[in-house]
C-alpha cells in the first residue's frame, strides 16, 4: 500500500528538544516506548497506523520517525517510501521479526536504522540523537568531494559519475562520501557503521554495511568507469579504488 505525502516535514535542530513522531498500533509498547522517549528528554507525537503516520509528517515538522514495521492501514515500509520521498529525515522501524528479508526491503525504502523488540527507550533514545545530530552536524558550505569521474556536492545532496546523476538514498549518499574522501584508504565494516550510522556492532548489524554497498554498485553499474570502483578488501573492508 503505497501512501502519499505532499511536502517536506524535516526540521532543524537547535537548543529544543528532538520532536519525534511514533507510529505503533500496539497500546501497551506506544504508552510505555512514548513514556520512556519523553522521559530520556524528547517531544513524542503518537498515531496508530500507516495512514495517520503520513498525514501527521505532512502537517507538523519532525526531527525523526519511528515507526513500527506491522501496522494497520499502511506497513512502516509504506510509510518510510512516502516520506524519503520528500525528506532525508531520520527514519527508525521496530520489529518483533529481526530476519535479513525484512532489513533489506526496509533499507531499500531508505530507512536508517531496524530495531528489534523489545527495546530499551534509552537506547531508541540514543539511536535517534545520534541520527539526527549526524544530519545536521555541517553548518558551512562544503567543497565538492571529487574522485575521477565520480563527484560529489553535499550541499545538494548530489553524486554524478562520468556527468550522470545517481539516484542515491541518503545513506546511500552517506557512505559514498565517507568512501570518496579518502580514497584508497581501507574501511572495515564496523568503521562504517559508526561513521556513517552513528552506530557499532553491539547496537546494529554490520550486514547494514553489506547491504548498502551492494547497492550502491548496483546503481553504479551502468557506467563503465564505476568497475571496481568500491573494491572488498577481503578480511579488511572496502575502500574506492583512487
Amino acid at each position: 500500500m503505497e501512501l502519499p505525502l505532499t511536502s517536506a516535514s524535516s526540521a532543524s535542530t537547535t537548543d529544543r528538544p528532538l520532536r519525534v513522531l511514533m507510529a505503533e498500533d500496539d497500546e501497551a509498547i506506544r504508552t510505555m516506548l512514548a513514556l520512556g522517549l519523553e522521559m530520556e528528554g524528547l517531544e513524542v507525537d503518537v498515531v496508530v497506523d500507516g495512514v495517520e503516520a503520513v498525514v501527521a509528517f505532512d502537517a507538523q515538522r519532525y526531527d525523526a520517525v519511528l515507526v513500527d514495521l506491522m501496522m494497520p492501514r499502511g506497513s512502516g515500509i509504506s510509510v518510510a517510501r512516502a516520506i524519503r520521498r520528500q525528506s532525508d529525515v531520520p527514519i527508525l522501524i521496530m520489529s518483533g521479526h529481526n530476519d535479513s528479508a525484512h532489513r533489506v526491503v526496509a533499507l531499500e525504502a531508505g530507512v536508517d536504522d531496524f530495531i528489534c523488540k523489545p527495546m530499551e527507550p534509552r537506547e531508541v533514545a540514543l539511536r535517534i540523537e545520534r541520527l539526527v545530530h549526524g544530519r545536521v552536524s555541517t553548518c558551512s558550505t562544503p567543497a565538492p568531494i571529487t574522485c575521477g569521474l565520480l563527484e560529489i556536492r553535499p550541499e545538494q545532496r548530489r553524486a554524478t559519475l562520468a556527468g550522470k546523476v545517481l539516484e542515491l538514498t541518503a545513506k546511500e549518499l552517506d557512505l559514498l562520501m565517507v568512501l570518496a574522501r579518502s580514497p584508497g584508504k581501507v574501511f572495515s565494516r564496523a568503521e562504517l557503521l559508526r561513521l556513517v550510522w552513528s552506530s557499532n556492532p553491539d547496537w546494529q548489524s554490520v550486514d547494514t554495511v553489506t547491504e548498502h554497498i551492494y547497492r550502491l554498485r548496483h546503481k553504479m553499474d551502468g557506467e563503465p568507469t564505476a568497475t571496481n570502483l568500491i573494491e572488498t578488501i577481503r578480511g579488511a573492508g572496502y575502500r574506492l579504488s583512487a
